[in-house]
């Protein structure tokens, strides 16, 4: 199943970058065509075509598509960013040219963003030190196994540039956005009271209903449910739940208020808690309730909502300048496209321009 899907989002990259079909499943290191053997019965001619496709894709795969203040973005960078798109986004679904468009559009924007972000970092003059590389690629191997870069195709020293980098741009954020965010007192108080019918736990009531399958009206049917009253309170010590008797059902922990049950909910306030209800009729048919649960309406800890509040605000802030940031990085920055199929169409959106 794994390598079909593999296959699949393969395909899919020919509608996307213009590489041939045997060079994209050359990339994977799969052969459409010929099928595969060991080194030792292969036909001289073939080997020689497979090393001439490897040749080819490896030169493919180094060419430059775009340029980002002078640093080279690879055709490679490209194509895996195109491929994690498919993968978390788009799964088995069958690429059209619009979508193709779509997804080299966002590939490119995604490597611009990371690589002006990077950039931005280094200007900072931050720097990520070895030691705290290989701590997180240690946690990385802890978490995913051994065998996690090479089902990813990634060596040692890629990871290492990866980490680097990622870390390099969570610093530069957290000290050019997150660490100027500051919450006063007042903004807090203020969005408190605006907003205070938030801060209450409703009233809760919760009840088991034991109903009667009985005719309302006739005065052996009170006479049961009276019984069978008493032989809850005196024989099985208030648990209706081990009720065993015909022409009833009990039906426990049911919530009710005046919105859902609102004849059930006025005589269920009028009970003491674990307290057996008097011969009732709803709605035409004969009840005995219990009051399992009551709290009563009360505003959350001031103190625990405010801080909640402090966190949200906190939160909002730092996405809407986190995002005013990132459409910074594109102001005056120099982005070279360079791949003409990138060119096409989306080369000026992609510069911002």
């Amino acid at each position: 199943m794994k390598n079909s899907k593999q296959i699949l989002i393969i395909l899919s990259l020919t509608a996307i970058i213009s590489c041939s079909a045997a060079n994209i499943f050359a990339w994977k290191g799969i052969n459409p065509t010929t099928p595969t053997t060991s080194p030792s019965t292969e036909d001289s001619g073939a080997h020689e075509v497979r090393k001439k496709m490897s040749s080819q894709h490896q030169e493919e795969m180094m060419a430059v598509v775009a340029r980002i203040n002078g640093t080279e973005i690879s055709m490679k960078k490209l194509m895996n960013t195109i491929m994690k798109i498919i993968m978390e986004k788009f799964g088995d679904q069958t690429i059209s040219n619009d979508l193709a468009q779509q997804i080299r559009y966002e590939a490119l924007q995604e490597l611009t963003l990371e690589e002006l972000a990077y950039q931005r970092a280094l200007t900072l003059g931050i720097e990520i030190d070895e030691q705290t590389i290989n701590q997180q690629i240690e946690a990385i191997q802890k978490s995913t196994g051994s065998q996690s870069l090479a089902n990813k195709q990634q060596t040692l020293a890629d990871l290492k540039t990866e980490i680097g980098r990622f870390l390099a741009v969570k610093k530069a954020i957290k000290l050019e956005v997150e660490d100027k965010i500051i919450i006063s007192d007042k903004a807090v108080e203020k969005t408190y009271q605006d907003n205070i019918d938030q801060f209450v736990i409703p009233e809760q009531i919760v009840i088991t209903d034991i109903i009667f399958f009985l005719d309302p009206e006739d005065q052996e049917t009170k006479n049961k449910v009276i019984s069978i009253r008493n032989k809850i309170i005196d024989e099985l010590h208030n648990n209706p739940n081990r009720l065993e008797a015909s022409g009833l059902t009990v039906m426990p922990g049911i919530k009710v208020s005046q919105l859902n049950y609102p004849d059930l909910y006025n005589e269920a306030k009028k009970l003491e808690l674990n307290e057996i209800s008097d011969f009732l009729v709803i709605d035409d048919t004969p009840h005995l309730i219990k009051l399992e649960h009551f709290q009563a309406e009360q505003k959350k800890p001031e103190a625990n909502v405010k801080e909640y509040i402090r966190r949200s605000l906190m939160s909002r802030k730092q996405k809407a300048a986190l995002i005013e940031w990132r459409q910074n990085l594109n102001k005056g920055a120099e982005i070279e496209i360079v791949h003409e199929l990138l060119q096409s169409k989306t080369g000026n959106e992609s510069t911002g321009n």
